[in-house]
């Protein structure tokens, strides 16, 4: 089990987010609740508590947290804590990933 915190980014948006990859190989519990050998990503929305492990079961029109979600179970191992997943540069609308808002904070 492996746990990384991070900001998902969108046009007008910041979610503070907290994302875990689970897999049955991480212990009964687990296998338990159903989880198989194939790691998946849990992803914790920070403001409401609402969470997923299926990209596609957040149950909104909008794009954000899924298209990040996926983003996230598909690239897991080169996404470091901290990182900033920007909706629009996955998606191309942007040339540049934007910055972390944790930086204008502290101007």
């Amino acid at each position: 089990m492996t746990i990384k915190q991070l900001e998902i980014r969108d046009s007008g948006t910041t979610m503070p987010m907290l994302a875990i990859e689970v897999s049955g190989d991480d212990g009964w519990i687990l296998r338990r609740a159903g989880f198989g050998s194939q790691p998946l990503v849990i992803l914790v929305n920070l403001c409401d508590m609402k969470c997923q492990y299926d990209p596609y079961s957040w149950g909104t029109r909008a794009r954000t947290v899924p298209t990040a979600h996926h983003y996230i179970s598909e690239h897991w191992a080169e996404i470091a804590d901290n990182d900033v997943i920007d909706v629009e540069f996955i998606l191309g609308e942007r040339a540049t990933k934007k910055t972390s808002e944790r930086f204008l904070e502290s101007k």
